[in-house]
């Protein structure tokens, strides 16, 4: 049997990590689907006080159909690694508002900080895959003691979830707390506890989260801009979860008037409004602005 493939018309992907089963078995491929108004209109409710990571979770589980035979639940949803996370992220922005983004960039030089305006393409982005396992070890050893084995998993979900309770804590106290539960041995020590963790070195620390880096996929969102103004070459990360959220939540007045507008020429009830796509809404009314302006009418902006 060929391995899958994907094919973004129809929503299919293949994850960079993948989930494993219970029975030990990888799934990669996933199905999602668009998101509908409806989605938009749930995001964007200001009374909704989450955090980025469970608002991810929430999003998923409800517009991911399946990875691999299986509809995922929300526990499958936070064991996804962190790289597979952002990839269906990536994948959900593209199938829901299109590949194409525009960015506004600041240069990073003090004496320009000139704006400038940046196209990215979200189906160019490299994706690095790495399958997978369920647990990784590495040898280390401290101030020349014998090496011990350190066996971890990838950070997933579930942690950047937890991550809330540790927005008091130093850097070195948060990278502590994620060890504490992505580490399943420590030498001789299986139950690993924080009080283990916090009596790691800077540097023993530092490879095992070096580690965790290699083994973990990747979607390589690094770009090279230059600066219209001054000539300056720069490095720009572009973080899809933070961009994604604020364009759903920036994007309700839009929603709440493209509804009115669908509802009050096409008569259509506020449920059928709110299970379209942006784009299929956008369709009716291009074709809507069509009508009003072959009347001689005022036109629709579409957004």
């Amino acid at each position: 049997m060929s391995d899958p493939i994907e094919r973004p018309e129809e929503g299919l992907f293949l994850l960079p990590g993948g989930y494993l089963d219970r029975d030990g078995t990888l799934h990669r491929e996933v199905k999602l689907r668009p998101l509908t108004g409806r989605e938009e209109e749930w995001i964007a409710d200001p009374a909704r006080e989450w955090t980025e990571a469970a608002l991810v979770t929430a999003l998923l589980r409800r517009c991911v159909e399946r990875i691999g035979p299986e509809r995922p639940t929300e526990e499958t949803i936070r064991s996804l690694t962190v790289g597979d996370r952002d990839y269906l992220m990536l994948r959900l922005r593209q199938i829901t508002f299109g590949k194409g983004v525009e960015l506004t960039l600041v240069c990073p030089r003090s004496e320009c900080a000139k704006k400038m305006d940046i196209d990215l393409a979200l189906d160019q982005i490299p994706i690095e895959p790495k399958p997978v396992a369920p647990r990784y070890a590495i040898f280390l050893s401290e101030e020349g003691g014998p090496p011990r084995e350190v066996v971890f998993r990838i950070p997933n979900g579930a942690d950047q979830e937890a991550a809330r309770g540790w927005s008091h804590l130093n850097e070195r106290e948060r990278v502590n707390h994620l060890l504490a539960r992505s580490l399943l041995k420590i030498g001789e020590v299986d139950a690993v506890t924080l009080d283990a963790v916090s009596r790691l070195l800077d540097d023993t620390v530092e490879e095992i989260t070096a580690a965790m880096e290699r083994a973990s996929p990747l979607v390589d969102a690094e770009m090279e801009a230059r600066c219209p103004e001054c000539g300056h070459l720069f490095t720009h990360r572009f973080e899809i979860v933070p961009f994604f959220l604020n364009e759903l939540l920036r994007g309700r007045t839009q929603l709440e008037r493209e509804v009115h507008l669908l509802g009050f020429y096409y008569h259509w009830p506020l449920r059928e409004i709110l299970g379209m796509t942006r784009r299929k809404r956008h369709r009716y009314l291009r074709l809507l602005t069509d009508e009003l302006d072959r009347r001689g009418r005022p036109a629709v902006e579409v957004g």
